[in-house]
């Protein structure tokens, strides 16, 4: 873990320059439409970061009490016996702390790569593009809210070890499936949706 935690503050420090330089130096040698072409993939390596532990720590922390507060809330309209204390969930006299993983950051960066990704190598609208990339968040945002109250049943049900052992990493893999297969089926909709405009227009 520590070596994890100095190459963060390393890397996350050393590598914005070396990718700036990277979009910079084709501008130079080749001019400006040779840059065009390779804005997008040197642009993409900022994803490829860690981002600065203290940026990390900012944007997450406000993740997890949201979804912390949306659990206990929705599980206490479901009548099962839960208290939250900050970021600490008691379901049935069994703890569940919020930790960082819990964020749903690490999907959310995931996702959106991915998400860039695809409507760069598609050819469709532009708008069609903005709508597919910023329905990543919510896509994110609600899939891990419903792994975390799964989570938080599996914990009532079947007790710590169940929750935080195989299950824990398995049930992150399935819903961030979920989302990509989701994400493709609204894009789909997106196209009859689109086509059907434009049906409509002939007539």
């Amino acid at each position: 873990m520590n070596v994890y935690l100095w190459l963060a503050r390393r890397l996350s420090f050393y590598l914005y320059p070396f990718i700036s330089a990277g979009f910079i130096w084709p501008i130079y040698l080749y001019g400006i439409n040779i840059a065009k072409v390779l804005s997008f993939p040197i642009l993409y390596l900022l994803l490829l970061v860690p981002p600065p532990l203290g940026i990390l720590d900012t944007v997450t922390l406000p993740m997890r009490y949201g979804i912390s507060i949306l659990t206990a809330t929705i599980l206490k309209f479901l009548h099962y016996p839960i208290i939250r204390e900050g970021l600490l969930l008691f379901v049935g006299g069994k703890e569940i702390f919020m930790g960082q993983p819990c964020s749903g950051f690490r999907s959310l960066i995931t996702l959106f790569s991915l998400a860039l990704v695809y409507v760069y190598t598609i050819q469709t609208k532009l708008i069609k593009k903005l709508i597919f990339i910023s329905l990543t968040i919510p896509f994110v945002l609600i899939g891990n809210l419903i792994r975390i109250i799964i989570l938080c049943l599996v914990t009532y049900y079947f007790g710590e070890k169940a929750a935080q052992g195989f299950f824990h990493n398995f049930s992150g893999i399935i819903i961030f499936l979920i989302m990509i297969f989701g994400l493709l089926g609204l894009e789909r909709l997106l196209d009859k949706f689109s086509q059907n405009n434009k049906t409509d227009e002939k007539i």
